[in-house]
């Protein structure tokens, strides 16, 4: 995709992609907020689709607040809040460091596509009888296998793997 994780900066991306890059602050109910970039038309490897991304605003977290507080948020589904940012917010925040990706590609990928383009995954998380996470941690990459839906595919850094794509998606997972 062309992105380096951790590295390449809100600002960077925005020279990228200009305008089509829109960009949010969202403030959960217990307070926790995220810097986060969506493109809605994105191509890789032949296969056209969106990306979300994920920014850290740990440098910037006064300036994110001051943002959130001033900008008027659209209430999720999730019961988050959206803040959607302008071009003053965004230069503001701009140094903020790409942490992660998420890739929703409008073609479905079968099993075989995912293993011939990736390889085996070193561990299948399953979630229900419909869902699967295949987890390939030097790739850095957790692939969302849904059997009725779409599939998304996660990338962080590898060294940020386990911290930021294992283990939030074991905690889910019921005790045995």
């Amino acid at each position: 995709m062309g992105l380096s994780l951790p590295g390449i900066t809100l600002a960077q991306l925005r020279l990228r992609w200009g305008g089509d890059l829109k960009v949010a602050l969202v403030s959960q109910d217990d307070g926790r907020l995220a810097l986060e970039g969506y493109v809605e038309r994105f191509e890789t490897g032949g296969v056209n689709g969106r990306l979300l991304l994920s920014f850290d605003t740990s440098a910037q977290a006064a300036a994110a607040a001051q943002w959130r507080d001033a900008v008027p948020g659209v209430p999720q589904p999730s019961g988050a809040r959206q803040h959607a940012l302008g071009e003053p917010a965004i230069q503001e925040l701009g140094a903020a460091a790409l942490l992660g990706v998420s890739y929703i590609p409008q073609a479905r990928l079968d099993a075989a596509t995912v293993q011939a383009r990736f390889g085996p995954p070193a561990a299948r998380l399953a979630e229900g009888e419909r869902l699967q996470h295949w987890l390939y941690p030097t790739l850095g990459l957790a692939v969302l296998m849904d059997s009725q839906g779409r599939n998304v595919l996660q990338y962080v850094a590898p060294a940020d793997f386990e911290a930021r794509l294992a283990a939030p998606l074991k905690a889910l997972r019921p005790p045995a």
